[in-house]
C-alpha cells in the first residue's frame, strides 16, 4: 500500500512462521532490559516515553537469525550488511513507546558523526512475535493508520526520503499503543 507519493508503508503477513517468531523470543527473554531511547546512539538511555524491555541479537549470532535477516534484506532493498542487529522488545500491560521516528533530524555535529559511523536509518522492519490480547497496535498519528499486532505479521516503512535525508519524513512519526491485555513481543532491524 502507497500512502502518498514517497511513503511506503508495507504489511506483509505470515512473512515469520510460528517457529521463528517463538525462536526469537526464546532467544531473547531470559536477557531482557528496560529499553532505551535517543537520537545518537552512544547517548541512549531509559526514557519515561518508552517503556518496554529489549534485547540486542546480533544479526549473525545464528543461522536462523542471519538467513531471516538475508530474507527482510531482499523483501525491503536494501543489503542486509547496511542492517543493525535485531531488537526483540516486550511489552507488558500497560507497557507502550510514545510517537517518535527511527531516523534522526541531523541538526548538530554530534549527529552528523553518528551517521557517518552508523548511518541514517532508511527503512524500518518491524516483526510481530506474538499476537496480542488487548492494545500494542502501532500508530502513525499523522497518517490516522493503526496496524494491529499479529504473528508473523511484518511492517515496513520508509524513515526518511532519500532527496532529504537530514530530516525525517513527517509520515514515519510511530509509536506503539499501550497493551491492554496480554504481553505484546516484536522484534525490529533498521
Amino acid at each position: 500500500m502507497v500512502l502518498n507519493n514517497q511513503f511506503c508503508f508495507t504489511v506483509i503477513d505470515n512473512f515469520l512462521s510460528d517457529y521463528e517468531c517463538d525462536y526469537l523470543i526464546e532467544l531473547a527473554k531470559n536477557d531482557l532490559v528496560r529499553s532505551r531511547g535517543g537520537a545518537i546512539r552512544s547517548e541512549t538511555k531509559v526514557v519515561d516515553a518508552r517503556t518496554s524491555y529489549q534485547h540486542w541479537l546480533k544479526k549473525d549470532s545464528n543461522k536462523i537469525v542471519y538467513e531471516l535477516g538475508h530474507r527482510v534484506a531482499r523483501e525491503v532493498g536494501i543489503p542486509f550488511t547496511h542492517a543493525e542487529g535485531f531488537q526483540v522488545l516486550r511489552y507488558e500491560l500497560g507497557q507502550e513507546y510514545k510517537p517518535h521516528t527511527d531516523a534522526m533530524v541531523v541538526d548538530s555535529e554530534a549527529r552528523r558523526k553518528s551517521c557517518a559511523g552508523w548511518g541514517q536509518r532508511l527503512k524500518t522492519a518491524l516483526f510481530y512475535l506474538s499476537d496480542v490480547e488487548e492494545g500494542g497496535e502501532t500508530i502513525f498519528p499523522n497518517m490516522g493508520v493503526t496496524v494491529p499486532a499479529k504473528k508473523g505479521r511484518m511492517l515496513v516503512f520508509k524513515n526518511i526520503d532519500e532527496d532529504v535525508p537530514d530530516i525525517p519524513m513527517y509520515e514515519s512519526l510511530h509509536g506503539s499503543l499501550p497493551v491492554k491485555a496480554g504481553v505484546k513481543w516484536s522484534c525490529n532491524i533498521w
